[in-house]
């Protein structure tokens, strides 16, 4: 992936057209999230009209937001965070940790993967939550 954030990163500076790659794809293939529920999920959400589309320009792996030491801490609204403890796109224990320094926050943890919690009873039950 890196390979392909250099390859779009140059076509941009050149003036070229974007190199787009999956976004979602199969276990052992190329894509940002080769895992394997989480086609079918997408399919799911993305039905009824959605203009979503499978592809991405991997350059903005480059300009992504990042977080800033000390912001959290000055967050004075509450927060809750429901997180997919199986997710293997974010890393659930790097998010824990940054919002538990957060003066008002609640942290649920579900044992699913990725996009799990948009679905079926997980995300019936972080509805609730």
């Amino acid at each position: 992936m890196l390979l392909a954030a250099v390859y779009d990163a140059v076509r941009g500076q050149l003036g070229l057209s974007p190199y787009l790659v999956p976004v979602i794809g199969d276990p052992g293939g190329f894509a940002v999230i080769p895992e394997p529920d989480t086609r079918p999920i997408m399919e799911r959400l993305a039905a009824n009209g959605s203009t979503w589309r499978n592809e991405f320009a991997p350059r903005v792996a480059f300009n992504l937001p990042r977080y800033k030491e000390g912001t959290i801490e000055r967050v004075t609204a509450p927060i809750l965070l429901c997180v997919a403890v199986n997710d293997q796109q974010a890393l659930p224990e790097f998010v824990v940790q940054v919002v538990e320094k957060a003066n008002r926050a609640e942290i649920l943890q579900y044992p699913v993967g990725d996009f799990q919690i948009y679905v079926g009873k997980t995300r019936e039950k972080a509805i609730v939550d």
